[in-house]
């Protein structure tokens, strides 16, 4: 898909997009901006990750999912698709634009890029924290085993 052809989308706006587009999007104050596609080497973390979760948690009641799942952000609306996300117990959901978002991730974890990791260690950091359940971030370098 070409650039997003609007310089500010309202809420709504978004909502539409999102329900009708195969891509991924996030919204912040009228941007848009494409979830595009991650490397390799990133989906390679994020799998070895998702699995190695899933084999220490079997024998708990807990779940993990890869990052098509939607969680809400209070400080940093109207929601995210982190990397891997992690809940122990009953799940909550809330609609927001039509779509079932996650409201109490336990675990959220970011595999980083070179352009993402100054944010995901700093303002998205301080984001995710303002989600009561939240109690682990987990960053994982692709650069080296860090």
């Amino acid at each position: 898909m070409s650039a997003l052809p609007k310089p500010f989308y309202t809420l709504e706006e978004y909502f539409a997009l999102e329900l009708v587009s195969e891509e991924k999007y996030e919204y912040w104050n009228g941007d848009v901006f494409v979830m595009s596609g991650a490397s390799p080497q990133h989906e390679r973390i994020t799998r070895n990750l998702l699995t190695g979760l899933d084999t220490a948690l079997e024998d708990r009641p807990c779940e993990v999912f890869p990052s098509n799942l939607r969680v809400k952000v209070p400080a940093f609306p109207p929601y995210r698709y982190p990397d891997v996300t992690g809940v122990c117990g009953e799940q909550t959901y809330e609609t927001i634009g039509g779509v079932s978002v996650l409201t109490n991730p336990m675990l959220i974890a970011e595999v980083l890029s070179p352009s993402t990791e100054s944010f995901d260690r700093g303002e998205k950091f301080t984001y995710y924290q303002s989600i009561p359940s939240f109690c682990e971030y987990l960053l994982l370098a692709q650069n080296r085993p860090h």
